[in-house]
């Protein structure tokens, strides 16, 4: 296997002195109907020397990419408990945005709608990366400029959160009780919670504070993914934890798409393949589709999939291919608000969930 920085740099260098590909109104030049399990990998390459159409390599590091309101600018985390960093997508300049910080870390930034930043890490490391990364990641602000410190907003985070477009609501997962391991024979609750960040004189503070919907976390874990819709819905992923006993057995052996009511809570489940993995991921600005992270299975590669949000016969497409390739991910992607460009990063399938080895740009169609 190539060295995926190495290939990575070399890509990147020629990818920014390159313009950017026209968009256009047809279809994508690789897009598959996803209807079952995926083919077994059948070439030796490496998925960076085939990159879909109009995709070229952004970074040769980072992982868990997001476009700001503008479009203009990716944000980016260096690697899981690293720091936040920025790029010019025009100009290919790139800042560290939290070097400034004295922290222990952070897993994942944010842009709110008014270009300030919103941050997960910890107040400090607990015992392990991964008992830290279920009990002690909290939610932090900090100013457009990144230029001030970090203000925690007093909420504590199990995974992920997702930011308004249109306002300063931000929704994220209170796991009940918090502990360090995450296991289907605990007996545990997920909440998922909306909220307002309200920034007066430079202070930030979190308010209207709701838990939206509880589950049993033995059952399903819910994670908010993206609001639509002028914040009526989020769009949600529930991962059910493998409960097979087995040690070395996989967490999560099934992960599906719901489309959740804002107002009431109500639920609503948009149906992919039951045999694979489905994970809702960056949304189209339209609220008719979202990306997904797919794959047979997430602990054997992940690609990008675009799913048809409605509850009956959705339609599911496949637009990356790294599983071609062997145990690789093509993971985490993000759509610019025009709907102009995905951001997504390249990994590999041994490799903890979410970590990337570098960021992927691709043009994409209009119509979506």
């Amino acid at each position: 296997m190539k060295s995926l920085h190495r290939t990575a740099l070399i890509a990147a260098v020629a990818a920014l002195a390159s313009p950017a590909q026209a968009r256009d109104e047809t279809a994508w030049d690789e897009r598959v109907p996803v209807t079952g399990p995926f083919a077994a990998p059948s070439k030796a390459a490496d998925p960076l020397d085939n990159l879909p159409a109009r995709t070229r390599v952004l970074t040769s590091f980072g992982e868990r990419a997001v476009f700001s309101p503008d479009g203009k600018r990716v944000a980016f985390i260096e690697r899981a408990y690293g720091d936040a960093f920025e790029i010019d997508l025009d100009s290919g300049k790139m800042r560290n945005l939290t070097a400034h910080l004295p922290n222990p870390g952070f897993l994942r930034v944010h842009y709110m709608a008014d270009g300030s930043y919103l941050l997960l890490g910890p107040r400090r490391m607990g015992e392990s990366p991964e008992a830290t990364r279920a009990a002690h990641i909290e939610m932090w602000w900090m100013d457009a400029a990144a230029q001030g410190q970090a203000f925690a907003l007093g909420a504590t985070v199990f995974e992920g959160l997702a930011a308004s477009p249109v306002s300063n609501r931000v929704a994220w997962q209170v796991l009940e009780p918090r502990v360090g391991v995450i296991s289907p024979k605990l007996p545990m609750t997920v909440s998922l919670m909306t909220g307002a960040v309200v920034v007066e004189e430079g202070r930030p503070r979190l308010e209207q504070v709701r838990k939206l919907v509880t589950r049993d976390g033995r059952e399903c874990l819910l994670e908010a993914q993206d609001w639509f819709d002028d914040d009526s819905k989020l769009t949600s992923t529930c991962y059910v934890m493998d409960k097979s006993g087995i040690p070395g057995a996989k967490p999560v052996a099934e992960a599906q798409v719901y489309v959740i009511d804002t107002g009431t809570g109500a639920m609503e489940h948009v149906p992919t393949p039951r045999e694979l993995y489905a994970e809702a991921e960056g949304i189209f600005p339209s609220g008719r589709h979202t990306t997904t992270e797919c794959g047979n299975d997430q602990a054997r590669g992940l690609d990008v999939c675009v799913l048809e949000l409605k509850p009956d016969n959705p339609g599911y497409w496949r637009i990356t291919f790294a599983q071609d390739y062997g145990d690789y991910r093509f993971s985490n992607p993000q759509i610019s608000r025009d709907g102009a460009r995905m951001a997504f990063q390249i990994g590999l399938a041994a490799e903890e969930a979410g970590s990337g080895r570098g960021i992927l740009l691709m043009d994409l169609p209009e119509g979506l």
